[in-house]
């Protein structure tokens, strides 16, 4: 029965998304039937200190390593895989294009003007577009423009195919984020207009993202993160950090964890999402979002 339900598995459409953050390789695999997605398998492996730092890849072998570990826990056989660089490694531009050129005319009239748009040659940088949709002009199109250096994508290339995977798909953190949360955002209201906040809680940063109908209209990354629950518990009980780390991993926590230290910890969330809110009112015209997620 297992060996079926593996083979009907494996014909299902379905890819395998790889995030690396600064502590650690995520792998999930999710399964398309229709409009519904399905967690196929999802694992977790600590990342090697100095592997990542400042959401760029310092390390690429450490990384490969990490991915491999996933990859021979994985009871389904993994080919490739999709990743996201940092928002702060993009550069993003939305520009209004003719309306009426065709697929292959709006390439062109992109590889031309490019160079318009983004602050490197254009042999030095990986980028791509997507139509957005009409512009307020009735004969224009709005296109997002995003590009990354070259040698920042590559590391991604070589610590994933190292590891024996193709990498099918590289995309913007953000963007993957506002497609992940929109599967939910979309059943939370029938509002045909809405301003959401989206809040990514890492280990070390924090990252805000504004959506506007659907549109990403603000980001920006904060010092802060989940680590900082792990310092707390190693003072207050005097632990290392890893041990503090064990420790939140473990289902029966100490009463002062419980209590006094996870509540610290989360006042302080909201208090950094309530100032990086004030930040963006204060920096936009929207003085209130309606949801945050």
């Amino acid at each position: 029965i297992m060996l079926e339900l593996l083979r009907n598995l494996f014909k299902k459409n379905w890819l395998a998304g790889l995030d690396i953050s600064s502590s650690s390789v995520k792998l999930l695999g999710l399964s398309r039937s229709y409009s519904r997605y399905q967690v196929e398998l999802f694992d977790i492996e600590p990342l090697a200190e100095g592997a990542m730092v400042e959401k760029e890849i310092k390390n690429p072998d450490l990384i490969s390593e990490t991915i491999q570990k996933l990859l021979q826990r994985s009871p389904m056989r993994i080919t490739a895989a999709g990743v996201a660089v940092a928002d702060s490694s993009v550069i993003t531009k939305i520009v209004p294009m003719d309306k009426s050129l065709t697929e292959f005319e709006l390439e062109e009239q992109i590889m031309l003007e490019v160079g318009r748009y983004i602050p490197y040659p254009i042999e030095e940088i990986r980028f791509d577009f997507e139509v957005l949709g009409q512009n307020t002009d009735a004969n224009s199109l709005d296109v997002l423009i995003a590009a990354s250096r070259t040698e920042t994508v590559d590391r991604y290339i070589q610590a994933v195919s190292n590891a024996g995977l193709s990498l099918e798909v590289v995309d913007v953190e953000s963007y993957a984020i506002l497609r992940g949360c929109q599967l939910m955002i979309d059943n939370l209201t029938s509002e045909k207009e809405s301003l959401d906040a989206l809040f990514d809680i890492g280990a070390n940063r924090t990252v805000l993202t504004v959506v506007k109908d659907k549109r990403p209209i603000f980001s920006r990354g904060g010092s802060f993160g989940g680590y900082a629950l792990i310092e707390q518990i190693s003072l207050k009980m005097s632990l290392s950090t890893d041990e503090a780390e064990k420790l939140l991993k473990k289902s029966n926590w100490p009463e002062l964890v419980g209590h006094e230290i996870l509540n610290f910890y989360m006042n302080e969330i909201v208090e950094h999402i309530a100032r990086e809110l004030q930040y963006f009112a204060s920096v936009s015209p929207y003085d209130l979002v309606h949801r945050i997620v």
